[in-house]
């Protein structure tokens, strides 16, 4: 959807929102692009329902924002692998509270706070936070709802690919008047009905963000020319392993790259460190040293796999592309 790019007040606004989002999503590594696609998905069916262009646009920042209490969560349950413990999904929980109080004194776009707060409420009255029912649940969260549930099935997930457009459809139909508002569902359906190549979905070809951690900056520099031009890539460099927790707590990492004899806190620490937070995140060790002692350790700490430096880039993609099968 295009916007009038002559207003620059909300063209500023937008890239503030943009970047702020992003930092959200950079926290899952599973939703890449997800707070768009819904803000895309809400908006049009804004449009759908008759709404100026005004509220159009307000409807699409509150879609982009839906998510942002999420970035009070910590990471190690955002991204957990398996299913969450019950404790763990009353934490998830929590985002839409956090959302509202990040964005609750902004007034500079109506309902910005309602769409995050309330966009987990169910038409029935038994979503969350508050319980409400029908139409006591502000109409841009019953909207962000739709578009959200939407792109949760047209999207790919850890543990399945995109589902195919007749089971999403049949799922939004069969929870009009349950979890959605029947008549903001009935548009969405007409948008799916429209949409006869499937575009609204997530691209197949989805980037992924490799951390680099090497002391030595002329190692960095090099695996770093490795990746020039391979644009399903995002380089992350740190020369330290203290610099790449704190990457990774910040971003969400697909695969690491690492040194494993830095100098203060080696690979082997580094490594406790993010086996502690998550199992889910391959570890590649790089050395200058093919020593058999440091092979077994390696394999006794969960090493994804094991390159001696200087690293070849064939090597080197081998392995990222079977680490990221």
């Amino acid at each position: 959807m295009e916007f009038d790019t002559v207003n620059q007040g909300y063209q500023t606004i937008l890239q503030f929102v943009n970047a702020l989002s992003k930092s959200v999503e950079a926290k899952d590594r599973y939703t890449n692009g997800h707070s768009e696609r819904v803000a895309r998905y809400a908006s049009e069916i804004a449009r759908r329902m008759g709404k100026n262009s005004e509220e159009v646009k307000s409807i699409y920042i509150a879609g982009l924002l839906h998510d942002v209490g999420k970035i009070r969560i910590p990471n190690i349950i955002i991204n957990k692998g398996g299913k969450l413990t019950e404790e763990e999904d009353d934490y998830i929980k929590l985002h839409p509270n956090a959302g509202y109080h990040i964005l609750k004194d902004i007034d500079c776009v109506p309902h910005l706070a309602e769409g995050a707060r309330f966009h987990h409420e169910k038409y029935d009255g038994t979503g969350y936070p508050n319980g409400l029912a029908g139409e006591d649940i502000p109409e841009v969260a019953r909207i962000i709802a739709v578009a959200d549930a939407y792109d949760a099935m047209a999207s790919n997930r850890s543990y399945r690919k995109v589902l195919p457009q007749e089971v999403v459809r049949e799922e939004i139909q069969k929870n009009k008047g349950t979890q959605f508002d029947p008549k903001i569902a009935e548009v969405m359906l007409q948008m799916i009905d429209d949409d006869v190549n499937y575009e609204l979905r997530e691209a197949d070809v989805t980037t992924k963000n490799i951390l680099i951690i090497d002391n030595e900056e002329h190692v960095r520099r090099q695996l770093v020319e490795y990746f020039q031009g391979e644009d399903t890539y995002v380089i992350f460099e740190a020369d330290s392993g203290f610099a790449g927790i704190e990457i990774m707590l910040n971003h969400h990492i697909d695969l690491v790259l690492m040194d494993v004899l830095m100098p203060i806190m080696d690979g082997f620490t580094t490594l406790d460190r993010i086996r502690s937070v998550t199992d889910q995140i391959p570890v590649v060790f790089l050395s200058e040293e093919k020593d058999v002692d440091l092979l077994n350790k390696a394999d006794t700490y969960g090493t994804a796999d094991y390159l001696i430096k200087p690293v070849t880039k064939k090597a080197l993609f081998d392995a990222i592309n079977y680490m990221l099968k």
